[in-house]
């Protein structure tokens, strides 16, 4: 469902290690098409980073852009200053809510991209990379229906 803009090889073990000439070490793609969204779904994705130093300006973003790649939407936070843990590592969380511009999104073939920015080149590892379209409130849809 995802095309990953990496090189396959830096993989170990479902594991990559960002080198810190990195800046864009990696990527995730998919057409919003093959999420089967509805509106009122947030895209959840999330990745397990490891490192021995504060992840300040490496970003956890994302985008959505139609095929002429004109973007509709970025946003993101650093890794630095949103995250969780627990004892084997920290999780770094991005979203986006689908509201109510998913049907123009869908008919312009928009494809959504969650990707690392490491802007100040550090050194850190990722692994669990996940993704989850989430109704964080089903019932409501009962109210129509």
């Amino acid at each position: 469902m995802f095309e990953y803009g990496l090189i396959k090889e830096k993989w170990n073990m479902n594991q990559l290690n960002v080198d810190s000439i990195d800046e864009f070490c990696f990527s995730a793609k998919s057409s919003l098409k093959k999420l089967h969204l509805r509106e009122g779904r947030v895209v959840l994705a999330k990745v397990k980073v490891q490192s021995k130093e504060a992840l300040n300006d490496v970003g956890f973003n994302f985008s959505v852009s139609n095929p002429k790649d004109s973007t509709l939407f970025f946003g993101g936070t650093d890794i630095g200053q949103f995250y969780t843990t627990d004892s084997t590592g920290h999780y770094a969380y991005s979203e986006i809510f689908i509201g109510s511009e998913l049907k123009n999104w869908l008919r312009q073939d928009a494809k959504i991209t969650f990707f690392i920015w490491n802007r100040s080149k550090k050194k850190f590892t990722l692994s669990d990379f996940e993704i989850k379209a989430i109704d964080y409130w089903p019932a409501r849809w009962s109210w129509w229906e």
